[in-house]
């Protein structure tokens, strides 16, 4: 073999072992960066990612989901997504798109002899990250969170019907917590009464309940953590 060929050998062996060490170093660095407000970090260690992941919505079986207003109150212990519902990540900044939850095993606690129609499903729902491990769920369209259909059973409920959960007429809607910047293959997101901007009919309400959320890449489950800018 020439020791020109040996040269060029040993010049493309350091250039690989130079673009490893690179994108290592790179692929570790998912950290606060100028200009960006919120962005999306994958696998392990954490890569810097752009695009669209689907989700899943898992229960966190320590809690149920209740929903109150003045004289009505829904406890339901099941919830899922199905398939709907992605993370979306974009030039430093990252949210929830076309998120629909379904909650099953629903009681009634008030008023009496009332059922409700299962499972009760939101319309399409966008999250909004506001700040550090807060995000901000509302309708993708219109003002409309979910139809609610109450059914009388063993007498009369005196709320048979239809009602609506809706956001506030400025807007806003149901706020939840996460730790998103530490890294998970489920985060949980923590939405407290607090947080909610909401009304069932024409009566303020008030919703409570915690969601294990799991991101899927090519099918699989991955580490993310969603990191603050500067």
């Amino acid at each position: 073999m020439s020791k020109v060929r040996l040269i060029l050998l040993g010049l493309l062996a350091v250039l690989a072992v130079s673009a490893v060490a690179s994108a290592s170093a790179s692929a570790a660095e998912c950290k606060k960066e100028a200009n960006k407000k919120f962005v999306l970090c994958l696998g392990e260690p954490l890569v810097l990612t752009e695009g669209s992941f689907p989700i899943n919505i898992e229960n966190d079986t320590t809690h149920n989901y209740v929903l109150e207003s003045a004289g009505i109150k829904i406890t339901c212990t099941v919830v899922g997504n199905g398939t709907n519902g992605e993370v979306v990540s974009s030039a430093g900044s990252t949210t929830v798109k076309k998120l629909v939850l379904e909650f099953k095993t629903c009681t009634v606690a008030n008023p009496a002899h009332c059922t409700v129609t299962e499972p009760i499903s939101t319309e399409k729902l966008k999250g909004t990250i506001l700040k550090k491990e807060e995000i901000e769920f509302t309708p993708e369209t219109g003002n409309t969170f979910a139809t609610i259909k109450f059914n009388s059973s063993g007498g009369t409920c005196i709320v048979a019907g239809s009602l609506k959960v809706t956001g506030s007429p400025e807007g806003k809607g149901q706020v939840c917590t996460s730790p998103t910047e530490v890294t998970r293959e489920n985060q949980l997101f923590e939405c407290l009464a607090t947080g909610s901007h909401l009304k069932l009919g024409e009566e303020s309400a008030k919703f409570s309940g915690d969601f294990l959320v799991k991101l899927l890449k090519e099918g699989k489950a991955q580490k993310w953590a969603v990191i603050e800018g500067v």
